[in-house]
């Protein structure tokens, strides 16, 4: 979806934009990401145009694979209450998009505002919500795969996600 509304949202299409990446520094992922960013990309874009600048897709064939990967060894304990989890979030909406990538699954309505992904033991999930959102419940985010996610809760089990609906629903109005 970034690489098809690149044009709308930047004025280039990924090919055009695929031009401009061949004269990106070598090194680090990182760097050659804030290079692009410097031309007025968001991060997301950014991470889109290097993806497919070094001939990958972003598309991943196997989906439920990827989500297989997400939940073993440990964190196959969590597999239940994510599956859960995610058929609670998608049956409560209809305009819900699922997005499943390599560390993480996104929920995107007009934007990403929400993520899920087993971290340290934990399913976690993080909020799209201002970084003024003043809730006690709340953690800061950190290193959980998105820009737009300003804040996390961990849950456990379906009674958890029921106590954070309502951060849950800010989320999805504010996106």
């Amino acid at each position: 979806a970034i690489a098809k509304n690149l044009l709308d949202k930047t004025g280039k299409d990924l090919e055009e934009w695929l031009e401009v990446a061949k004269d990106r520094p070598e090194g680090k992922k990182t760097h050659q990401i804030e290079w692009l960013m410097g031309f007025g990309l968001g991060r997301g874009q950014a991470q889109t145009v290097l993806y497919f600048a070094q001939g990958m897709d972003l598309d991943y064939k196997d989906k439920e694979g990827l989500v297989r990967d997400m939940y073993k060894g440990r964190h196959q304990v969590l597999f239940p209450v994510y599956e859960e989890t995610r058929d609670m979030l998608l049956s409560k909406w209809d305009d819900v998009d699922l997005h499943i990538l390599k560390t993480y699954v996104s929920f995107n309505r007009n934007r990403q505002f929400l993520i899920m992904r087993p971290k340290g033991g934990e399913l976690v999930m993080g909020l799209a919500l201002p970084e003024d959102h003043d809730d006690e419940r709340l953690i800061p985010a950190k290193n959980l795969g998105s820009d737009r996610i300003v804040w996390s809760v961990s849950i456990a089990d379906a009674k958890d996600l029921e106590r954070h609906m309502d951060l849950v629903d800010a989320a999805y109005e504010a996106n």
